[in-house]
């Protein structure tokens, strides 16, 4: 990264993606079994950081796409050749991994693996944000609104009183999108990472703090 001061929007842009592929990767090492304190300490760790990923995806997702001043053909034949066949290519591989092995092997299971059961389903997702917001994605009313139905269903799933898998309901995720298309708007992006950047170890030390006391809760 440059010094503070400095700002190179690519490559903060692969940065936070390196971020959030380490945060996915964190999420899925598997769960540690020796119960010592330093073992469940580690998990914890991983698992803190595991939690940001997808959100953190959409979020660079969303500031792409505000960036784009593709028209809608051309953005999605890009798309058609970037993510669509790529995305069922890979996925009817790990289909056929799963299928041949254990059966099933039928049309319907192969779609709702590459589209909902499976890691594929940020894709469904990210399909349904770009059709959804292609033609409003200025309209800052619009955008508003979504972030508070997006808190609401947030709340709900955690209640557990909405009965839609949480993962492949689009308003789970919509606030992450949107805030990184506001962020874009408002050319945020710059400010924010040297913000992050000048105040780092004041950041680090709060998530520190933070995290001891999710760890060792004083009550």
């Amino acid at each position: 990264m440059n010094e503070v001061g400095e700002f190179n929007e690519r490559e903060y842009i692969y940065f936070l993606k390196a971020l959030a592929l380490f945060s996915i990767v964190s999420a899925h090492v598997g769960t540690i079994t020796n119960n010592t304190p330093i073992s469940i300490i580690f998990s914890l760790i991983l698992s803190s950081i595991g939690s940001i990923g997808v959100g953190l995806f959409f979020l660079i997702s969303g500031y792409l796409f505000s960036k784009s001043n593709k028209s809608f053909r051309i953005f999605s034949k890009t798309k058609l050749t970037t993510i669509i066949i790529p995305w069922f290519f890979c996925g009817t591989i790990l289909f056929l991994y799963v299928a041949l092995r254990k059966g099933d092997l039928n049309l319907y299971n192969w779609f709702i693996t590459i589209t909902v059961h499976s890691h594929l389903y940020f894709l469904s997702i990210l399909m349904v944000f770009y059709f959804a917001f292609w033609r409003i994605k200025k309209n800052m009313y619009f955008l508003l609104c979504n972030i508070v139905l997006s808190i609401i269903s947030i709340s709900l799933t955690g209640l557990g009183w909405v009965p839609i898998y949480p993962y492949i309901n689009p308003f789970n995720w919509s606030i992450y999108f949107i805030l990184g298309m506001i962020i874009k708007k408002y050319n945020l992006l710059e400010k924010m990472a040297l913000f992050c950047k000048k105040w780092i170890l004041y950041i680090s030390s709060i998530y520190a703090a933070i995290f001891i006391i999710y760890l060792f809760p004083p009550f």
